[in-house]
């Protein structure tokens, strides 16, 4: 399996906050045991230690010249969906906010060496026209503040890429697939790299992967660049009807990055989507984005 092969990072979502099989819930020592992302804690081993984080709930780490950051979007912030109670009581983990910002100042005193800050989450701040109200209270003015370049998400199991948007403000760009040095964060979702509740997902004619699922496509072919209604919408590019899909980011240098999407099971590998993300990092200093002179 790739997961022995590649290095991969993990960021806790709501299916981790405990067990869900019915057997384990019925069990009062299982269930308490697993309770709190104990398991997914116990499972991984992420660099929180080396930045200050902790356990495998938020940490960051230095990867070429990018800094990424990842977030626990499930508990410790105020209004956070898991904080009070999922099936048991979750959160505690620590003060998640303030660590954020001390990790920014740090990697903005290191920009010169490491100029993209990308980060990560479970949950997204923008999807289908909606707002997480209290994700964007949390984090919000921290990334526009501090210069984060973008934000990847899951939870939703399709895709969609947005326009850079700041307390819902879309900052239009000229070309939808080239995001011209925007000051606010570009948001992505890349939720549909398989799940159980995704129930129609197409397959390869392969006889040996029948396994993963249906031979035929449950849904019409979408092409790029599906209009959405709405002049100011943040939307530019959805994904929806259980495709399968990944994303992947190129650095070209440190100012320019592209992104692809990539549909790993239709199409045999087809980039849906892609664009290039243009971003002057000299504006921003330890302290965040320099005033204009």
């Amino acid at each position: 399996p790739w997961t022995s092969k590649i290095p991969y990072m993990v960021a806790p979502g709501n299916h981790e906050a405990d067990c869900h099989d019915p057997a384990c819930l019925m069990d009062r020592q299982r269930r308490h045991k697993l309770s709190n992302f104990t398991a997914y804690n116990g499972r991984f081993r992420m660099p929180s230690e080396e930045s200050q984080g902790v356990m495998n709930m938020f940490y960051s780490f230095n990867y070429a010249n990018m800094h990424i950051i990842s977030l626990d979007t499930e508990t410790d912030y105020p209004g956070a969906p898991e904080e009070t109670r999922y099936v048991l009581p979750c959160g505690g983990f620590g003060d998640q906010l303030t660590w954020l910002e001390n990790d920014l100042i740090k990697a903005n005193s290191e920009r010169q060496l490491r100029p993209w800050i990308l980060a990560q989450g479970h949950h997204p701040m923008y999807t289908d026209g909606s707002v997480n109200t209290a994700l964007q209270a949390a984090v919000e003015d921290l990334f526009f503040k501090y210069g984060v370049d973008i934000y990847f998400a899951g939870h939703e199991h399709s895709y969609e890429r947005d326009y850079p948007v700041y307390q819902g403000v879309v900052e239009k760009q000229d070309s939808a697939n080239f995001y011209a040095n925007p000051q606010a964060t570009t948001h992505l979702l890349i939720g549909g790299a398989g799940n159980d509740e995704m129930h129609n997902i197409q397959t390869p004619k392969d006889p040996a992967l029948k396994w993963l699922g249906r031979d035929t496509d449950p849904s019409p072919k979408q092409k790029p660049m599906t209009p959405v209604s709405g002049g100011d919408s943040w939307t530019v590019v959805t994904d929806q009807g259980d495709h399968v899909g990944v994303g992947k980011v190129t650095v070209l240098d440190d100012s320019h990055l592209v992104f692809e999407y990539v549909r790993t099971i239709t199409d045999g590998g087809e980039v849906y989507d892609s664009f290039t993300l243009q971003r002057d990092h000299s504006v921003y200093g330890p302290q965040g984005r320099r005033s204009a002179q």
